[in-house]
């Protein structure tokens, strides 16, 4: 026997190595093809498995692969490892001896091994320094533009505690005027090079701590940029909608006379500004209370302020991702929002303010079109699931459509019932999205829209095309929520409910399932991952299959208790394991007599009436949905054996 035989069925294996088609997506040029992988590009590298590089030299010795000039120099400042053993290294760029502002590159290895990289590095830049302006006068231009009566280094208790700070005894708030390369067009560090200009940098405080940076030119004295460096946010707290009394923050207007304030929070790397509406987005105004910081007149927008303050502190917090976009970009809500009735049944006459939304950083609350609070859209999962769409947008970029919509839909209902359970506590009755909105005229009514313990509560399916109440996203007419992307998505929040708290039941398939259920700190990793990593704009449920079980065996291992249980919350929703070949029977001659069982934790082995000799072990090897006999195997006439397959086949895949 000379070929494989796969006894569950019939695989194709291909391995390519040493070739790549495509043309490489960084600079096109034969030295970056020698190291990195055909995907990266100028922001991400993925060094080849088959390199070793070491982190130290890379920039020294691929300059040409990295397309940097002999002006151009990389300076490591600083460097530390995780729990995982990767190091993380980063990088400053200099060009012509001057550092360029948000030139900066990180490098990640195992020890003398460099595995991957990202970060900005502008290429191209072709300058030469020229100082017209001195420091000093650089300087006082720059004071002239930030007039204060006494500056930070003025006070010597500010310069002494400054030293303190720093555990630095030549530490000063006096500003240094480093210069450097700064783009004159764009504070992300765009890569045209054209549009940088060298400049000092100077950091001022005044004395009473406010302050800000500026860039001046070295070659005429004027501004450049200029950005704020202290945020004046200040905390307070306000009687929510639905949460009690919580604390936020909030932005003393500068110049305002007496104290009054605006809902922004500019005192963490992500803005969040709220405003209100006003009939339409063109008038829209801020929010303002010039009582001592008082909202309790404002509770509802003070209520999203808040809920967006707690969805952005779970991102992080859970999955380290910073804001919805994961590079901390802002957010406008605009509270007393207007929708065009387009949501099903039967809207109400138009606009109408029953609905809240998210798309590219812009929020929109409803508020219910009553004078109560209690019914308005700005329940914490309800903020949180509009987020997650911002999070969507910003990784899978699931089309809103037919299929990959509802799992659009199912994800912010996922993420933000997790994140309700993160707030309020795990017993906190998660699975009723938008449970905190109450009847204004029956207290004890809950207005929740979904149930994703009980899918068919509101209508929706809980079994994939099988459900009646599936909508079939065949038809040619869209109906008005596009191939029912709010219904459709019953059917994965259903997965999730199982995943987390098991159960037991029979689908419309007639496939009963059984699970125990692992707990909702596993499952929403799990589902993270598998909507920012696997999942792409048009993925249908059964690619989401795949990802959910790729993620659990990524997060916990190959037939993991996790991947098992995923696969059958999967399985108990209408989408079972790719299919499986559990007994075959194999004819042919034995050579050795050597019984060995590789995997016993997946499979059994057993003799089936006959004399089972195996040898050496390595000619079989076992995959999560297969056993192989490599070439070398033998068998005699008539003898063959059986492969039982356990429950680690619910977490098979392709």
């Amino acid at each position: 026997m000379t070929n494989k035989i796969y006894l569950a069925g019939i695989a194709l294996l291909l391995f390519i190595t040493g070739a790549y088609a495509q043309k490489d997506t960084l600079t096109g040029n034969k030295y970056l093809l020698r190291i990195a992988t055909p995907f990266s590009n100028a922001n991400r590298l993925t060094i080849r498995p088959d390199t070793t590089i070491d982190p130290l030299t890379f920039f020294s010795t691929q300059k040409k692969a990295l397309d940097l000039g002999t002006d151009d120099d990389m300076r490591l400042y600083q460097a530390n490892s995780d729990k995982t053993g990767l190091i993380h290294y980063r990088y400053q760029q200099y060009y012509k001896g001057y550092k360029i502002i948000y030139g900066e590159f990180l490098l990640h290895a195992t020890p003398g091994k460099l595995i991957r990289g990202n970060g900005k590095m502008i290429r191209g830049l072709n300058k030469r320094p020229s100082i017209n302006i001195s420091k000093q006068k650089a300087l006082q231009n720059a004071l002239q533009l930030f007039p204060a009566a006494k500056y930070a280094w003025e006070i010597p208790q500010l310069e002494n505690n400054y030293k303190d700070i720093h555990h630095d005894t030549s530490a000063t708030y006096y500003p240094t005027g480093e210069i450097v390369w700064i783009s004159k067009d764009d504070d992300s560090g765009q890569q045209d090079p054209a549009s940088y200009e060298l400049a000092y940098l100077f950091d001022i405080y005044t004395a009473s701590l406010d302050g800000k940076r500026f860039f001046i030119s070295v070659a005429n004295g004027k501004l450049i940029k200029s950005f704020p460096l202290v945020y004046n946010c200040t905390g307070t707290a306000v009687t929510t909608n639905f949460n009690g009394f919580q604390g936020f923050s909030t932005r003393e207007i500068p110049g305002s006379g007496p104290a009054s304030f605006n809902l922004w929070n500019d005192c963490q790397a992500a803005f969040i500004h709220t405003r209100n509406w006003n009939t339409d987005l063109a008038k829209a105004t801020d929010f303002t209370s010039a009582l001592n910081n008082n909202w309790n007149a404002l509770a509802s927008a003070a209520t999203s302020h808040w809920a967006i303050e707690r969805t952005y502190d779970f991102y992080l917090s859970i999955f380290e991702r910073k804001g919805w976009n994961n590079a901390d970009g802002g957010i406008n809500i605009y509270q007393n929002a207007l929708f065009p009735c387009t949501i099903p049944p039967s809207p109400p006459p138009c606009p109408y303010p029953n609905n809240a939304s998210f798309g590219n950083g812009t929020m929109l609350v409803g508020n219910a079109g009553t004078a109560s609070t209690i019914d308005d859209f700005n329940a914490l999962d309800i903020i949180a699931h509009e987020f997650t769409h911002g999070v969507t947008e910003t990784s899978a970029n699931l089309v809103y459509s037919k299929e990959p919509g509802a799992l659009n839909e199912s994800f912010s209902d996922i993420l933000g019932v997790s994140c309700y359970a993160w707030f309020n506590g795990l017993n906190a009755n998660k699975w009723l999205l938008g449970f905190d909105r109450k009847n204004p005229n029956n207290t004890s009514q809950s207005l929740y829209i979904r149930n994703m313990a009980n899918p068919g509560d509101r209508g929706d399916p809980d079994t994939y095309l099988s459900d009646p109440k599936w909508i079939s996203t065949t038809t040619v007419n869209p109906g008005n929520d596009s191939w029912g992307v709010h219904t459709n998505s019953g059917v994965q929040n259903f997965m999730y409910y199982l995943l987390v708290s098991g159960g037991t039941g029979t689908n419309d398939n007639g496939t009963p399932y059984s699970l125990i259920g692992i707990g909702i700190s596993a499952a929403r990793e799990i589902a993270y991952r598998a909507l920012t990593n696997y999942l792409t704009a048009t993925s249908t449920f059964a690619d989401a299959r795949e990802a959910w079980v790729l993620s659990a065996e990524d997060l916990y291992g190959l037939c993991s208790l996790q991947a098992i249980e995923t696969g059958k919350a999967w399985d108990a929703v209408g989408l079972p394991p790719p299919s499986l070949g559990i007994t075959a029977h194999i004819c042919g001659d034995y050579g050795i007599t050597l019984y060995s069982v590789v995997r016993p934790d997946i499979y059994s082995l057993s003799p089936d009436n006959c004399n089972m000799r195996i040898f050496p072990s390595s000619l079989v090897e076992f995959g999560s949905d297969k056993v192989i006999l490599n070439p070398g195997f033998h068998a005699l006439p008539g003898s063959h054996f059986r492969a039982y397959v356990s429950d680690c086949r619910y977490a098979a895949h392709y």
